[in-house]
């Protein structure tokens, strides 16, 4: 085996070990929900989604407002909407009366008259319901899953008002937390028309730049009140989105990466143990001795320091960061290999160039 090939297998295994994976990708749920599934007996017309963020950007009070026609009347369930995690509590009024929010009892089922209506919107076979985030991922739901209220309708145009106060998700996927709200305006399309839709967001409160997916608003600027208006779905979920910003040290020391930093400081180490070996007056004992010896404290303290740098990054980075890594200490399993691969290099580029 030649000196060139040990490098190039030396090489790879740092290349592994850099593109090793974090165990999960976390993610801390704050509040979900969408806006509503709507029965056959009843239509709506326009809804209003007015979201307020707070001074800190954990929490957003949600006050949603539906224009809503009943095509009969009598005593029914108007819409049945997801709503989970949020905090404290949860107001309902129809035409200005408090009504009472309810979690949907399992014995509901799809048999119910009271639910019949909703058959359309639901997976028949399951009695699950299947709310879109994304065009590519959704989350299926049990119809005890989702809320609803009753409520004495005449036939003719009404107003229903939903207002909590929902918290936002944490991302903890990357170097900086991410915290976003998130409405999924999906369960609209099961709608009998789509008429209307205004967002109005205020984030007076606060002073951070704030990112959404629903394009420049047809008035006001980030950080101020911004207000869109659709007349189809822009997209299946709204999201509302702000990272922290970091000092330019942490973002150098995030692009050097923590192998980067262990290689740097590998290298040095590795050049003072060369220079060790072939000091002149060694003899060729001693340097087998200094040989061994480096061959275990040099790869033990690059992985060492790449498992630290971590911590390293995120002291930089400040009280934004994630701290998750993944199980970066079970980099250990390899030191075998690297202290043997390490040893035969070393052994190549100092004993047998004497």
């Amino acid at each position: 085996m030649t000196k060139q090939t040990v490098s190039l297998i030396l090489l790879c295994l740092l290349h592994f070990i850099a593109l090793r994976g974090n165990m999960a990708s976390p993610i801390l749920q704050g509040t979900q929900s969408s806006t509503s599934f709507t029965n056959q007996h009843a239509v709506i017309t326009k809804e209003t989604l007015s979201i307020k963020i707070s001074s800190d950007f954990t929490e957003a009070t949600y006050d949603i407002r539906y224009q809503v026609t009943a095509l009969k009347d009598g005593l029914q369930i108007p819409i049945v909407f997801l709503a989970e995690d949020y905090k404290d509590g949860f107001e309902i009024t129809v035409d200005g009366e408090s009504v009472l929010a309810q979690q949907l009892p399992p014995q509901f089922g799809m048999t119910s008259s009271d639910i019949e209506d909703f058959q359309h919107n639901f997976e028949k076979n399951d009695n699950q319901v299947v709310v879109q985030w994304t065009e590519r991922s959704g989350s299926v739901y049990n119809l005890s899953d989702l809320k609803y209220f009753q409520t004495n309708l005449s036939k003719g145009k009404h107003t229903i008002r939903i207002r909590y106060t929902a918290t936002a998700s944490i991302e903890l996927s990357e170097w900086v937390r991410k915290y976003s709200f998130n409405y999924a305006l999906a369960p609209a399309k099961h709608w009998k028309r789509f008429d209307t839709l205004e967002v109005r967001l205020d984030t007076r409160a606060f002073d951070q730049p704030i990112t959404t997916n629903l394009g420049p608003p047809v008035q006001g600027d980030i950080n101020q009140q911004l207000n869109w208006k659709f007349d189809s779905i822009p997209v299946n979920t709204v999201n509302i989105t702000y990272q922290p910003e970091i000092n330019t040290f942490a973002k150098v020391l995030i692009e050097i990466t923590p192998m980067g930093i262990a290689v740097a400081i590998g290298i040095l180490a590795m050049l003072a143990h060369v220079m060790l070996m072939r000091r002149k007056k060694r003899t060729k004992l001693r340097k087998r001795t200094f040989l061994i010896i480096g061959s275990i404290l040099v790869p033990f303290l690059f992985l060492f320091v790449f498992v630290l740098a971590f911590g390293w990054i995120d002291y930089v980075i400040g009280p934004e960061a994630s701290g998750r890594h993944g199980y970066t200490f079970f980099i250990f399993i390899l030191y075998p290999l690297v202290a043997l691969l390490y040893g035969l290099v070393v052994s190549w580029w100092s004993l047998d160039s004497n």
